[in-house]
């Protein structure tokens, strides 16, 4: 399998804090897109239909209009119920307050570390 099937995302379930972590390099495809909103909805089925989700978008790029499409409908679904995102640039920041804040059934926060996305994303459990 060549780099150009493989997806542009790593994701983990952090048993500890009985979270979602995920990993995102590069520039996001619908393929993409398409795998880890997959992903995410196969952890939320496993770990009682609605997760709690941290994102690392340090090595992350932009995402095409279709992936865009894609993140808003997952966020929208209602299985992420709470979204702490770090280390975004400032495009990424304006892309992500679009998917996030239209109506969404998930609660979102950009944070500036992974510390402080970690502290707010736990809180409340």
């Amino acid at each position: 399998m060549d780099n150009q099937s493989q997806p542009k995302f790593n994701t983990w379930w952090d048993e500890k804090n009985n979270i979602l972590i995920a990993e995102f390099f590069g520039d996001q495809e619908e393929k993409d897109a398409e795998l880890f909103a997959n992903k995410v909805r196969e952890l939320a089925n496993a770990h009682g239909g609605r997760i709690r989700i941290l994102t690392d978008g340090r090595k992350g790029g932009k995402s095409s209009t279709m992936a865009r499409k894609i993140y808003y409908d997952l966020y929208e679904s209602g299985v992420i119920e709470k979204s702490a995102l770090f280390g975004l640039g400032f495009v990424q920041r304006v892309i992500a307050s679009f998917i996030h804040y239209r109506k969404s059934q998930t609660r979102a926060k950009f944070f500036e570390t992974e510390e402080e996305a970690l502290k707010w994303l736990i809180e409340d459990k």
